[in-house]
């Protein structure tokens, strides 16, 4: 597999993921989604998407532990 068959089967599993975590307004998914992002730090040897990829993966585990009340009005 190519490096961009990685990132978009990555993308593709990231972005249901989070959906179907936002639904169901389950915490736990949406942080589990973030462990995705590390398939391209070991099998990508571009140092820019490596970096990328772990700076998504914080912004992921951060909004995961976030409080949601505000997010369903």
């Amino acid at each position: 597999m190519t490096d961009t068959t990685i990132l978009i089967i990555g993308l593709i599993i990231f972005i249901i993921a989070n959906i179907l975590g936002f639904i169901y307004k389950n915490n736990l998914l949406t942080a589990l989604s973030g462990i995705l992002w590390l398939l391209p730090i070991f099998l990508v040897d571009n140092a820019i998407i490596k970096i990328f990829s772990v700076i998504i993966m914080l912004i992921t585990f951060l909004f995961s532990f976030k409080e949601r009340n505000d997010y369903y009005v």
